[in-house]
């Protein structure tokens, strides 16, 4: 993609009123600097400037819960109403941000009628609105595109844990009929975290060998007959039973756009707009999933949205809880290249943001340097947690 904005490691502060919208961009924000209110007014401006405009159907937003989905889709849609209601009335409203971008978007050439018309469509078709968490995204994609992706999609979508535990409990108990003393038993049952190593081991791409390293000659003969038995079993438990679940989902996806040219077209030809929501979360699956569809130049260029925004915080990757991958961040901010920022608070008082500006002044703050703290601003209006008074 060319753009000047498109400067390999530049950051600058992100400007909703008027930062470039045709690019990709990675925007970090920190809790409290606004990221929801941003991503509404980026969408307003995304479905109203230019002689042509993104329709409320081509713009996908991905974020990575269904609550969080449901909530980002109301509010885009009551900023629509709320839009429509201040340009009807011709009466200024209070966000002051909104204000100044009806001001600026009439400088273009944008009169208050063409607006209004442009806000009521977006309205009148709401219901075609793309506001998906990664797997509803997924799956919506893999069924609406059953041929070039090649999958066979009559399976049920469901939770497949009590499958993985089944696998593991079968596992488990073939090994102590093989062996049953007493000495084996213990070392077995002091291994931990069957379920999750079965999960990792169906994630797994197919060109990646599994490697096992472990000192213990007997955990690494355990291990070897796992890999090379379990995800077979459970495979054979989903066909079985007819369902699929939803790390599958994502392998099934990630399979597609790796393997299917004719599967990235389909989809990609979808969107102008893309908007990837808590990013900091997304795991090497599916970032390679994202990468793969909208940013890859190497599959019809042309398809390409133009606009295609990243939103996370980079702070927050390093929750191994949460499932995020730093490295996975860090690979993708390389790959986009611009990166923007927010940098006021707008939820704390101006004590604590100083405080915690002091804190993580450090430059290893995070214990890598990959990752830097920028220096948050705070509203002067906010008012202290405890006011002294006379009493």
């Amino acid at each position: 993609m060319t753009n000047d904005v498109q400067t390999q490691g530049f950051q600058r502060e992100l400007d909703v009123k008027t930062s470039p919208l045709d690019c990709r961009a990675l925007i970090e924000a920190s809790a409290g600097t606004g990221k929801t209110y941003s991503l509404k007014h980026l969408v307003l401006r995304l479905l109203i400037e230019g002689e042509t405009p993104v329709t409320i159907d081509r713009l996908l937003l991905v974020t990575f819960t269904k609550a969080a989905t449901g909530e980002l889709s109301q509010r885009i849609r009551t900023e629509l109403q709320g839009l429509a209601d201040r340009l009807l009335t011709g009466r200024p409203g209070e966000d002051e941000t909104l204000e100044q971008q009806i001001a600026l978007w009439i400088d273009s050439g944008l009169d208050i009628d063409m607006i209004l018309t442009r806000v009521r469509n977006a309205l009148s078709n709401f219901d075609d609105a793309r506001v998906y968490t990664i797997h509803g995204f997924c799956q919506r994609m893999l069924k609406e595109n059953v041929f070039s992706s090649g999958s066979d999609y009559g399976y049920r979508l469901e939770n497949t844990d009590e499958l993985v535990r089944q696998t593991v409990d079968e596992f488990l108990r073939a090994q102590v009929k093989v062996n049953s003393s007493p000495e084996f038993v213990e070392k077995l049952f002091g291994m931990k975290g069957w379920d999750d190593k079965l999960k990792s081991l169906v994630l797994a791409p197919e060109s990646m060998p599994c490697q096992i390293v472990d000192d213990d000659e007997t955990h690494r003969a355990v291990l070897e007959q796992f890999v090379a038995w379990a995800p077979k079993r459970l495979a054979d438990l989903k066909r079985d039973n007819r369902v699929i679940g939803y790390d599958d989902l994502l392998k099934l996806m990630n399979d597609a756009v790796g393997h299917s040219d004719d599967f990235v077209r389909c989809v990609r030809a979808q969107f102008d707009a893309v908007m990837v929501d808590e990013f900091q979360d997304t795991d090497a699956t599916q970032y390679s999933i994202f990468k793969r569809l909208f940013l890859d130049e190497s599959i019809a260029p042309e398809l390409l949205p133009k606009t295609v925004f990243f939103v996370g915080d980079p702070k927050q990757a390093i929750y191994r809880f949460r499932h995020a991958e730093l490295e996975t961040y860090l690979e993708a901010k390389n790959d986009i290249g611009m990166t923007y920022s927010l940098n006021k608070n707008f939820r704390s008082t101006g004590g604590l943001i100083a405080c915690i500006n002091g804190f993580f002044a450090s430059e290893n703050a995070f214990f890598t340097p990959d990752i830097r703290y920028r220096e948050i601003r705070f509203d002067p209006k906010k008012p202290p947690l405890i006011e002294r008074c006379s009493d």
